[in-house]
């Protein structure tokens, strides 16, 4: 019989008080197992067992990060005195395997960052199903300012936007190739609410603080444009020319590549990026 106990331990600087309620209850648990029955126990104990002392080598491997800490002193004397190992430390980790949790920010959106989005909003621009152009907010001024910015902060604390901004609508726009009469010649143009572009805005502006781009990325960055590539490809093939050398050349396009990316992808290179999990 195998038994998988699940547990979360108190975090590091908790009451002492809480700390040993979590390790009595589990020992109440190990003790109602039946002798002889296999145990696995997945949990986050919330400490570093880190490099061992005389006697360790019975419970725990070389594999560690960190200096031990109180807690995971309270981990190995466990594994212990339960005649268990610390099976993480058996195996080597790869860098990009390990990704620590960050928690949000205190502060939530505040005024000057929606000001700063406000003047990067390009007026004139077709409005979305709501019908509220960004030149409305930017003619009531700060009043506008005070409200968005407690709408911000509400779909932050609740992490739920308005189910108005789901809504969108479509405008198929020809390529000028092919069959005019078929849908996949056609690209399309959503029209958005302009107030939910704010957020994006905002949210761009601060994933762009934590998260750094190649400098051979020319697509939508600030002072780029895909001209730049083209310029430079065309020096490179003047100099290959020049010098009566081969220069093969190879352009990728994928097709929907971006509905195509995994979401799930997306979420663990921006944690191992160090951005905030809210």
């Amino acid at each position: 019989m195998l038994n998988v106990v699940s547990g979360y331990a108190p975090q590091v600087g908790c009451e002492l008080e809480e700390t040993e309620r979590f390790w009595s209850e589990l020992d109440e648990v190990m003790e109602s197992i039946p002798t002889g029955e296999r145990v696995v126990i997945g949990a986050d104990f919330n400490g570093h067992v880190g490099e061992g002392n005389t006697g360790d080598e019975e419970v725990m491997a070389k594999f560690v990060v960190k200096e031990r800490n109180f807690e995971g002193q309270m981990v190995v004397d466990f594994a212990k005195r339960m005649d268990m190992a610390v099976v993480n430390t058996y195996f080597q980790k790869k860098e990009e395997h390990r990704v620590t949790y960050k928690s949000g920010e205190e502060e939530v959106k505040d005024r000057d960052e929606v000001r700063k989005a406000l003047k990067r909003m390009k007026s004139g621009k077709a409005v979305g199903p709501d019908d509220i152009p960004v030149e409305v907010w930017k003619c009531l001024g700060e009043a506008a300012v005070e409200f968005l910015t407690s709408l911000f902060n509400r779909v932050l604390e609740s992490e739920r936007m308005p189910e108005e901004w789901r809504i969108s609508v479509l405008v198929p726009i020809f390529k000028n190739k092919g069959d005019v009469q078929s849908c996949s010649n056609y690209r399309e143009i959503k029209l958005m609410s302009h107030t939910m572009k704010l957020w994006e805005r905002i949210v761009e502006a601060r994933l762009r603080k934590v998260v750094e781009i190649c400098e051979q990325q020319y697509g939508f960055m600030p002072r780029k444009s895909t001209t730049d590539a083209i310029f430079a490809l065309r020096i490179l093939l003047e100099k290959y020319r020049d010098g009566q050398r081969e220069l093969h050349c190879v352009f990728v396009d994928l097709e929907k590549a971006y509905d195509r990316v995994p979401r799930e992808e997306l979420w663990y290179c921006m944690r191992k990026s160090g951005v905030v999990e809210k």
